[in-house]
């Protein structure tokens, strides 16, 4: 029996289904990460990031309290230090600008 890769249509599918029982319990906080990991599998830096996204995803995907948890490990670590580095960038480039 040949059995089926992790592959981005399907993650993304565990995302969705993952969004959809967060909307029904209105649960805000869990809706927010279900859209970042459905993000980083469409604007993924690169094809590498894009399948290690898909596969950290389908390592719990029957686990929504996990993937709750991923998508809150990224936006702590991976998101929110890109913007503060933006931001720092942008308030500081006219001083850098002689």
């Amino acid at each position: 029996m040949l059995l089926s890769r992790p592959n981005k249509a399907s993650a993304y599918k565990v995302c969705r289904d993952f969004e959809e029982l967060a909307t029904n319990k209105d649960n805000v906080r869990d809706i927010m990460h279900a859209w970042i990991l459905g993000y980083l599998i469409i604007y993924s830096p690169s094809v590498t990031a894009r399948q290690e996204v898909t596969q950290v995803i389908h390592s719990c995907s029957n686990d929504y309290t996990s993937l709750s948890a991923l998508g809150s490990t990224f936006l702590d670590y991976y998101i929110r230090p890109c913007e503060q580095c933006a931001q720092t960038l942008r308030l500081t480039r006219g001083r850098l600008i002689s």
